[in-house]
């Protein structure tokens, strides 16, 4: 199977949509077709992807002037062809912050349920523990929670616009 990634390098946005061909180890671009291509997402670093049975879910990252997005898009793919895309923007149901430089998990097989955790509310801030879950019922049903879970073990991390991530481990 092929496997589709967004290009964005350290606060560098490209826009660019690209699909690794596992079978020629060869990358390609995705056209984005139809009413998707004036949909498409802005250009963005440090965001989260996530497959879902619906496509693959795009959430947050820092937009060319390095400001937090919070939102939240569908990539479709036509059937077997990988180089034709069509994105849709998901309206929610309740809080889903700007976030950038967090995690976006499926919870299930189908990744109907996605979990938002970690973050950076802020270019500059220290990282945050947000934790939210994303359900998606049906591209036009999507809803979003604040969940309450513990800080995870060893959570510190340096991370500023201008230096690469420096991550660090807590003492024990």
């Amino acid at each position: 199977e092929d496997l589709a990634v967004p290009v964005g390098m350290p606060y560098e946005t490209f826009g660019d949509l690209w699909v690794f061909q596992r079978q020629s180890r060869a990358w390609a671009p995705v056209t984005v077709v139809g009413e998707g291509a004036e949909r498409a997402p802005v250009a963005r670093c440090a965001h989260c992807m996530a497959a879902t049975r619906h496509g693959l879910v795009l959430h947050g990252g820092l937009d060319a002037a390095n400001r937090p997005l919070g939102d939240l898009f569908l990539l479709q793919f036509g059937e077997e062809d990988y180089s034709r895309a069509q994105w849709r923007p998901l309206t929610v149901q309740g809080i889903l912050p700007e976030l950038f430089s967090h995690t976006l998990t499926p919870l299930s097989d189908a990744g109907d349920s996605l979990l938002v955790l970690g973050a950076f509310p802020r270019p500059g801030d220290h990282p945050a523990v947000q934790s939210f879950l994303i359900t998606i019922d049906s591209p036009s049903e999507v809803a979003s929670r604040r969940v309450a879970l513990p800080t995870p073990p060893r959570w510190t991390h340096r991370h500023a616009p201008d230096a690469p991530c420096e991550p660090t481990l807590a003492a024990e």
